[in-house]
């Protein structure tokens, strides 16, 4: 593919939605394969890089209504990767955590994705410029705004991105 140096956004755009569609497909069969949905992954994931948290967080990371999480974790709990404990310096709170399962479906599926990825194709120098090309588009568009609302909220959540720990 020739690549011209005056693309246009009109053009671009419809190229990122394809891509952006293409990998939700790849990643929800994969998922699947897993026996579980686009949703419970993310919230492993969160779970697996942030630990133990809050339905609240959960729900803040997500996206979604605290209700809405209240399902996700009563499915993830049911297949035995997570756990819901008391906080131990608030015992009204509940807290999810990964159970070592929860940790090895993680694990196994962020394998199993490293692998089969669309993006596996590019050289680690194309990757590299993916990321941060995508990533300055997220900033763009409000996405890291939320994660730091999050932490402006709560102190005691770290995000995704931190790579200070």
């Amino acid at each position: 593919m020739t690549v011209n140096k005056n693309v246009d956004v009109e053009e671009v755009s419809p190229l990122a939605l394809r891509l952006g569609l293409l990998i939700e497909e790849w990643f929800a069969e994969m998922c699947h394969e897993f026996g579980i949905t686009l949703t419970q992954a993310a919230a492993l994931r969160c779970l697996s890089e942030n630990g133990s948290c809050r339905q609240s967080q959960l729900a803040d990371y997500l996206n979604c209504d605290a209700s809405n999480v209240t399902a996700v974790a009563d499915r993830l709990e049911s297949l035995g990767a997570i756990r819901r404990k008391v906080s131990n310096t608030d015992r009204r709170v509940k807290l999810l955590e990964l159970t070592p399962a929860g940790a090895s479906l993680v694990a196994n599926l962020w394998q199993r994705s490293r692998l089969t990825s669309p993006v596996a194709v590019l050289s680690p120098q194309e990757r590299s410029t993916l990321a941060s090309l995508v990533s300055k588009m997220l900033e763009a568009a409000g996405a890291s705004m939320a994660i730091r609302h999050i932490a402006e909220r709560d102190p005691g959540f770290v995000a995704l991105d931190d790579t200070s720990r």
